[in-house]
C-alpha cells in the first residue's frame, strides 16, 4: 500500500494509464449538504423561512424576498422534464469516458428546474421522479427515471457507476457463523452475486446454516479471523484483487455497563475485533479494491460497515460495547475519506437490535443492505426504534444522550 504524508491510500501511478479520473469535487458548504443527504437517498432543497419559495440552485439569499433565513428540506422529486439533450464532448476527462450523456432539464411541482441524469425510459414531456445518489467523488448527483414503467437500476451502463448491485460481483462477507452473514449470503447469492467467500474464523467448526453454505453454488468457505493479522493478510493475497464487495458482519453488541464485571476483559477481546480487526480489514483489502474499481471502464465497488444504531449515541446498558462501536464508526468514516474519488462506495448500516440475532431480524438487515447497495446509498438505518433514534440523533445529539439514559 503506497501512502502520501497525509497517509491517503494513492492509486497507481501516471504511467499506469488505467486510472479512471474522478469526478470534480465541489467544495461549498450547499454542495457537502446536498451530498450528506444524498448519502442516505434524500433529495434535499432551499426553502425560505419568510415567504416560503422553493430554490435551486442552492443561494444564499432568497431570490424573491431577499431573507437569508433558509431551511432544507426533503422533496420526492416529482416534476415534468421539460427538455432533453445528448452530450457528445466534454472538457472533463471523467466526463469524456461516459460519453455520449442523456441529461435533461426537469421542472419539479415544488417549482425549481433541475438538471439531471436521464434514464433510458424517460423522454421530454413525461412525468418523471428524480432521485439523489452520490458518485464516485461523494458529489450529489441526480437521476430523473420516468413514473409510467419501473427501470431496473443495475440495466444501464452509467447508472452501474452510482451503484453496486451485487449481479456478476465478487463478495466477502467476514463473518458468516450468525444468523445475519448467513442472510447476507442467501441474499447475495439470490441476487446474482458471481463468488461469495464466506468468512469463518476455522471453517472446520460447525456451526448453524454451515451446511447450507457449503450446498450453495457459487459460495465458498474461506478462513478469515480478524484477531490475527495474518490471517486478514492471506486471505486478501488470494481473493484481494478480484473482490467488489466486502461485507463486515462482525461487529456485534454486548450487554453490560462500564462498571461490570470483566469489562476490561470484555473491551479487550471485543477490541481485537470492532477496531482493530476493522482496521486489519482495511489494511489488507482497501487496495486492492481501490485499484479493481479504479480501473478503465465503468467499475464500482462498496465497503459495508454493519453497527448497532448505539454506535451513534451510546446507551448505558450496553456502555462498553457501544463506545467501541462508536470507535468502530470513526475508523469507517476515515475509511470513506481515503476511497473518495477510486469509485468504492462505503455504506454505514445501523441497526435497533440489541439482543439476540434471529433469521426475520437477520433477513430484515440483509434486505435493507441489498437496498443499499441497489440505491447507492452510503446510510441505511434497519428498525424503527433504529429510525426514531437516527432521527433525533441528526436533530440534537445532546437530548439524545440524556434520553437514552433514562431507557
Amino acid at each position: 500500500m503506497v501512502r502520501d504524508r497525509n497517509s491517503r491510500l494513492k492509486g497507481p501511478g501516471p504511467c499506469s494509464g488505467s486510472v479512471t479520473p474522478a469526478p470534480p469535487r465541489p467544495s461549498s458548504h450547499a454542495a457537502f449538504v446536498l451530498a450528506a443527504y444524498a448519502a442516505e437517498g434524500s433529495l434535499v432543497l432551499q426553502h425560505c423561512d419568510e415567504c416560503g419559495a422553493v430554490m435551486y440552485p442552492p443561494r444564499e439569499i432568497c431570490p424573491a424576498c431577499l431573507s437569508d433565513g433558509l431551511s432544507w428540506r426533503a422533496e420526492n422529486g416529482d416534476g415534468v422534464l421539460i427538455a432533453e439533450t445528448t452530450l457528445y464532448s466534454s472538457t472533463s476527462a471523467y466526463f469524456r469516458e461516459r460519453l455520449p450523456l442523456r441529461v435533461g432539464a426537469i421542472r419539479l411541482d415544488v417549482g425549481p428546474v433541475i438538471a439531471a441524469h436521464l434514464r433510458m425510459n424517460a423522454h421530454a414531456g413525461d412525468r418523471v421522479r428524480v432521485t439523489a445518489v452520490t458518485d464516485r467523488s461523494g458529489n450529489a448527483a441526480f437521476i430523473a427515471s420516468a413514473q409510467r414503467e419501473r427501470c431496473d437500476m443495475g440495466e444501464e451502463t452509467l447508472i452501474e457507476e452510482f451503484i453496486c448491485h451485487p449481479r456478476n460481483r465478487n463478495v466477502l462477507i467476514t463473518n458468516v457463523s450468525t444468523p445475519t452473514g448467513l442472510a447476507m449470503v442467501k441474499s447475495m447469492r439470490d441476487h446474482g452475486a458471481r463468488q461469495i467467500y464466506a468468512g469463518c474464523a476455522d471453517p472446520s467448526i460447525e456451526f448453524a446454516g454451515k451446511n447450507v453454505l457449503t450446498e450453495m453454488q457459487g459460495v465458498s468457505l474461506a478462513a478469515l479471523d480478524l484477531r490475527s493479522s495474518s490471517s486478514v493478510a492471506t486471505l486478501a493475497r488470494q481473493i484481494g484483487h478480484e473482490l467488489d464487495i466486502l461485507i463486515n458482519t462482525s461487529h456485534s453488541l454486548r450487554h453490560g455497563s462500564i462498571t461490570c464485571a470483566g469489562s476490561y476483559e470484555a473491551a479487550r477481546s471485543d477490541a481485537e475485533i470492532e477496531i482493530f480487526g476493522l482496521m486489519r480489514l482495511f489494511e489488507a483489502f482497501a487496495e486492492p479494491m481501490r485499484v479493481k474499481a479504479s480501473g478503465v471502464g465503468l467499475t464500482s465497488g462498496a465497503w459495508v460497515n454493519i453497527f448497532s444504531i448505539y454506535a451513534l449515541a451510546n446507551a448505558p446498558s450496553c456502555g462498553v460495547s457501544a463506545a467501541l462501536q462508536a470507535g468502530a464508526f470513526s475508523l469507517s468514516q476515515s475509511m470513506r475519506a481515503e476511497f473518495a474519488g477510486c469509485g468504492v462506495k462505503l455504506l454505514n448500516v445501523f441497526h435497533d437490535n440489541d439482543g439476540a440475532e434471529d433469521s426475520r431480524w437477520s433477513s430484515a438487515v440483509a434486505a435493507a443492505t441489498l437496498d443499499g447497495l441497489c440505491r447507492g446509498l452510503e446510510t441505511v438505518v434497519v428498525g424503527v426504534r433504529a429510525r426514531d433514534i437516527y432521527k433525533r440523533w441528526r436533530e440534537d445529539p445532546s437530548v439524545l444522550e440524556r434520553e437514552l439514559v433514562e431507557q
